[in-house]
């Protein structure tokens, strides 16, 4: 500070601290006193303009709100007002005509408690935010805007020192807002006028703490704390006539209303301005109308911001219920759905769209956008001469959306299910609907595509055999080419006595537990590779072929002379079968160097020549694949029935990073899926659910061992089994 003859002098120092502690949402501030020429000013510390400008802006979301509206700004040249962007206040003269003022005057006048308030801001607005004006608030914010609030305001001389409004202080708010107060009568005439500070003034008085202190701490004389905080500034004002305006931002800006002389009013309206996405117009109508009387900020963040800005934002799609189309984002979020983000095309249209309705008051959700553009094919496509190939491709893309939507719709509906109770899982505890699913067949859809005369053969796991046996008993026409009954021949089937009624399976192939063993039955079969003969001698008293598991031969020669004779009988079964049933037992395997497989897990004496594997969905597939080829390609009759055996592992190859039990979990999730992409990628392909009624819809399925079924399950298997493919007699 210095006197008047430019020497320093010591300025004042606080005469104390105030004890008292402020606590504003979890922000602690200190109220220090600094006492000149007998003015207490209290001042904040920290200066609460941070705190201020953080609620509003970060807490209440009008930063987001303001740079969503820039973003939504339209390419066009505005002419900026330099002056009025920099200093943030200015007088806009001859704003509304005298005329006006005088009748709006008379009418607040007559009727002060009483005025048709809605009214006559419908009539003014148009007036007052015109072209110039417009301009100026546009190019303030750089976006669109709207009127927040609205109030008719009378001052008298009743404002005195102790109203608040009278001391210098800064509007609490969004930092990019601006009020305007338009004068009805001249200041001459009431000398009422509002004062203001330069923003570097104001600044300084934000630094130290006393803008945004409590009101009742404000003071009307702030000229010897400017003068503390070396600031040379003096309060300026404007004289206003009717009709005349001063716009500024209440937040940058501090400013006064001074009270009016004795015996006079000053008679004004006070808009309060934010940025917006749309034009003032398009709010007033559409969004969010102003509201009469002044309104608390944080209302407008909950209303309109959430509402109307968020919801359009590019990291969120808001869809509800009824598919209301309420800002351009869903508008684009739902033509890029139908018309598969075309981008020219979308953009066209979205053009078209926002230009008949740019507030989306008839196109407001997609039932009536797909109205519009269902109507717009019909009126712009040449329906008698050539249509375009561009046209039809629209057309059938909204056909396509429309179809698919429906569909959707009904995918959980029983209409046009053949079992209509397979679409929820069971519950018994269901208040209205108690089911179980005990006793369950799971399958949906049956294919009659036998009856008990038709060839049919198996192949697969022991599980595999229980079927086969069952299919035997219950007279099906089982096909089998080779058993073991010439005790001469020197082989043993393990299960098979000499005579038995009932074969294991089709031919002696064995137990085939992984899907390379079903590929190489057919390659054998039909000579389209040729196999090493392995003979390994097993206990010192057999000998066994690798690839045919649970098969033994007493000698060599027994072992070369069935060899052909088990090919041909292989070949003559697949040849034969109309419907084939494989089971699919687990994905681990057991390979020799030249990529072929062994039925299951190794015996001593082969793990030098073997490698594990564990087989992917693909490579479950291109197994299963190449035997139905090889086989179709020579018996066209041939169907095949893929089912999934629920015995679990045995054993797994994987111990050191898989439990057998999660081993087995991921066998089963393969083979099953695989098992799904067959039947889909081929016509005669068919899956038998023998899985998934053992293992869920069985209560007491399994045996002492726990692994192995039980008779009476296998036979509500084959009774599933018949239900689904085996026509009525």
């Amino acid at each position: 500070m210095k006197t008047n003859n430019g020497a320093k002098m010591d300025k004042p120092k606080p005469i104390h601290q105030v004890d008292t502690r402020v606590e504003i949402d979890g922000q602690s501030f200190i109220k220090k006193l600094l006492r000149l020429d007998n003015i207490d000013y209290l001042l904040t510390e920290p200066p609460m303009k941070v705190f201020l400008e953080k609620q509003y802006d970060e807490l209440y979301k009008y930063q987001e709100l303001h740079a969503y509206s820039k973003g939504k700004m339209p390419q066009v040249d505005i002419p900026a007002d330099e002056v009025f962007n920099s200093e943030h206040v200015r007088k806009v003269a001859n704003l509304l005509p005298e005329l006006e003022c005088h009748q709006l005057l008379a009418d607040m006048q007559a009727k002060p408690d009483n005025l048709d308030e809605s009214a006559w801001i419908a009539r003014l607005l148009p007036q007052i935010l015109k072209s110039e004006l417009d301009n100026t608030i546009r190019s303030y914010f750089n976006s669109e805007y709207s009127v927040f609030w609205y109030t008719f305001h009378t001052l008298t001389d009743a404002m005195g020192p102790e109203e608040v409004s009278s001391r210098w202080h800064c509007d609490g708010g969004p930092t990019n807002h601006l009020k305007l107060i338009l004068y009805l009568n001249d200041s001459k005439e009431h000398q009422a006028n509002t004062q203001y500070l330069e923003k570097e003034a104001t600044d300084a008085l934000k630094n130290s703490g006393y803008i945004f202190g409590d009101i009742k701490d404000r003071q009307e004389d702030i000229a010897p704390l400017l003068e503390y905080l070396d600031v040379n500034s003096c309060p300026q004002q404007f004289e206003m006539k009717a009709g005349d305006a001063v716009i500024f931002n209440p937040f940058k800006v501090a400013h006064r209303g001074k009270p009016a002389i004795t015996g006079k009013k000053r008679y004004s309206l006070h808009l309060c301005i934010i940025p917006s996405p749309f034009t003032w117009q398009e709010m007033y109508k559409s969004y969010y109308p102003p509201k009469s009387g002044c309104q608390s900020f944080t209302m407008v963040t909950a209303d309109f911001i959430e509402k109307y800005c968020l919801s359009a934002s590019n990291e969120l799609i808001e869809i509800d219920q009824r598919h209301l189309i309420k800002n351009e984002n869903q508008l684009l979020f739902w033509l890029n759905t139908i018309f598969n983000n075309n981008e020219k095309y979308i953009k066209r249209l979205n053009e078209q769209i926002q230009q008949v309705d740019p507030n989306f008051k008839e196109i407001n959700s997609l039932t009536m956008l797909i109205k519009l553009l269902k109507g717009s094919f019909k009126d712009s496509i040449n329906w008698q001469a050539n249509m375009g190939a561009n046209n039809i491709q629209r057309v059938l893309e909204l056909a396509l959306f429309e179809e698919g939507t429906e569909s959707a719709r009904h995918l959980y509906q029983p209409h046009g299910k053949t079992k209509p109770s397979g679409i929820f899982w069971p519950d018994p505890t269901h208040p209205k609907y108690p089911s179980t699913k005990y006793g369950t067949e799971p399958f949906a859809q049956s294919h009659r595509i036998m009856s008990k005369d038709t060839p049919i053969g198996s192949a697969g796991s022991c599980f595999a055999f229980e079927i086969a046996k069952v299919l035997q008993q219950e007279d099906f026409n089982y096909v089998v080419t080779e058993r073991a009954d010439d005790p001469r021949a020197g082989i043993i089937v393990d299960g098979y006595k000499a005579g038995d009624k009932y074969a294991k399976f089709s031919a002696n192939y064995g137990i085939l537990f992984n899907t390379p063993s079903f590929k190489q039955l057919a390659e054998k079969a039909f000579q389209v590779k040729e196999f090493t003969k392995y003979s390994l001698l097993y206990s010192s008293t057999y000998y066994v072929d690798p690839y045919r598991e649970n098969v033994f031969f007493k000698t060599q020669k027994a072992f070369i002379n069935d060899y052909p004779k088990h090919i041909e009988a292989v070949r003559q079964s697949l040849l034969q079968c109309e419907v084939f049933i494989v089971t699919l037992g687990l994905n681990e395997c057991w390979q020799f160097r030249d990529g072929t497989a062994i039925s299951r897990n190794p015996k001593e004496g082969l793990y030098e020549l073997l490698q594990h594997k564990v087989l992917t969905v693909q490579e479950n597939v291109d197994n299963i694949q190449r035997f139905y080829d090889i086989v179709k390609q020579h018996n066209p009759k041939f169907k095949l029935i893929i089912s999934l055996s629920p015995i679990p592992f045995l054993a797994t190859g994987r111990a050191e990073t898989h439990h057998v039990i999660t081993a087995n979990s991921h066998s089963k999730a393969v083979l099953r899926v695989a098992a799904d992409e067959l039947v889909a990628n081929n016509e005669d392909m068919y899956y038998l659910p023998s899985y998934e009624l053992v293992t869920e819809c069985s209560e007491a399925p399994w045996g002492p061992d726990l692994r192995h079924v039980t008779s009476e399950t296998v036979k509500r298997v084959i009774t599933m089994f018949k239900h689904m493919f085996v026509k009525n007699d």
